[in-house]
């Protein structure tokens, strides 16, 4: 096609693999064609895997998207037929992958090049877009840009693996490789995003591009809670890191001291979580009776599921958490409710909730002004009908659509 400009972007987790690692470059596959880019996906062939979405790109134009084998042990896992990843196979994963460099998926680095390298001799590719995690995904394009001069864009959703450098290895030894490696990123790549300002400050990155919501996704949300019950929805994961706790607490002091309101008050949750996990800390707190636990679901599904809800709780450990943004908060945004967070004052998913209507934010020593913010829903809940506005104001500019439109003007400088 005469004087079509051509991406490719690099990543492992992409459909029928699913959650949230994989809606950027989903994103940008389906909508970057709107400002003229010609988008194609290099990823691993099938692997065992948490959860599969195939549906995310469903009707869309599967020859651009290209698989590469892998040695990693999920893909390993899979061409032995097992599919899914069990919580076990997880908590070994976990022990083992601090003694691995860069990561887990160091396996694919060099089938991806390869494969990479046949694809960019049969045509012509104007930039090269990496995503991470994994890092291994920045190692394949940095081959890519030196073998054929191709520019390169760096992409961080998150810190490094998941955690900083300093906390992804078992020794100093590994933690200076991995310094040594984000120093290469930064003197190789031709420029660099992130998704929250302290991850662009820990990686070096120029530019900061947020995730998103999905439109199409918004427009699923409904104007009315649950009129009989008083919903508070829990969507995506949940686990020491990103925990339930918070909540809990503040709900059981409403229970405690206003009885005769909280008759009314339910928990739906719908994502990945330990249900063991979960049902500890519930009853905990006395509100095992409480919970509907529906695990993963579709996204229509799970929209569907969480409609009733009149209030969204999420959660982030100090320290870690406040560096990461978690990626549900924008399909919360998109929903129109309120939107109750654990975060402390200067992290970014507080910076991000700070100024939007309906939001609150609270950390241990303010939990008493979330119980107050709560009982007060609960207390409005009972005495009104209650309406909410999807898709408001406050949350368009976290469209897909103005998202990919920032990756577009910053490719445009560039090619």
């Amino acid at each position: 096609m005469e004087g079509v400009r051509r991406v490719l972007i690099i990543c492992y987790y992409f459909p029928p693999l699913g959650l949230a690692g994989v809606t950027r470059p989903v994103q940008l596959f389906k909508r970057l064609a709107t400002h003229g880019y010609e988008c194609h996906v290099l990823t691993v062939k099938p692997v065992a895997y948490y959860a599969y979405e195939p549906e995310l790109i469903a009707g869309e134009d599967q020859t651009r998207i290209h698989r590469a084998g892998s040695y990693d042990t999920q893909r390993l896992m899979h061409l032995c037929r097992l599919r899914r990843v069990s919580d076990s196979t997880t908590t070994v994963a976990q022990r083992l992958k601090s003694s691995v460099f860069p990561d887990s998926k160091r396996g694919w680095i060099g089938p991806a090049a390869r494969l990479g390298l046949r694809l960019m001799k049969d045509q012509s590719f104007n930039l090269l877009v990496s995503t991470s995690p994994p890092i291994s995904a920045h190692l394949v394009a940095s081959r890519l840009n030196t073998e054929t001069g191709v520019k390169w864009v760096a992409d961080f959703r998150d810190l490094w693996t998941t955690d900083s450098i300093e906390s992804s290895y078992a020794n100093a030894h590994l933690i200076e490789k991995g310094r040594a490696l984000l120093g290469d990123i930064r003197a190789r790549a031709t420029s660099m995003t992130a998704v929250n300002r302290s991850i662009a400050e820990y990686v070096g990155a120029p530019n900061v591009i947020t995730n998103g919501l999905d439109p199409e996704t918004a427009k699923l949300w409904s104007a009315e809670a649950d009129s009989g019950r008083f919903v508070v929805g829990l969507l995506g994961t949940f686990n020491d890191q990103l925990p339930v706790e918070p909540l809990l607490k503040c709900l059981a002091v409403v229970r405690d001291s206003r009885k005769e309101m909280f008759d009314r008050v339910r928990l739906v949750q719908v994502g990945r979580v330990d249900q063991k996990w979960m049902s500890a800390w519930l009853a905990k707190y006395g509100l095992a009776d409480r919970c509907e636990m529906h695990g993963l679901q579709s996204r229509e599904k799970t929209v569907e599921l969480l409609n009733g809800s009149s209030l969204f709780y999420l959660g982030v450990q100090p320290g870690w958490g406040d560096r990461i943004t978690t990626a549900r908060v924008y399909d919360l945004l998109a929903s129109g409710r309120p939107i109750l967070a654990y975060a402390q004052r200067n992290s970014e998913l507080t910076l991000l909730l700070e100024n939007k209507t309906n939001c609150r934010t609270f950390a241990d020593d303010t939990i008493s002004e979330a119980t107050e913010f709560v009982a007060s829903l609960v207390t409005r809940h009972s005495g009104e009908k209650q309406r909410f506005e999807p898709m408001p104001e406050y949350a368009r500019p976290y469209s897909w659509d103005n998202v990919t439109a920032q990756f577009a003007e910053l490719f445009d400088k560039l090619v």
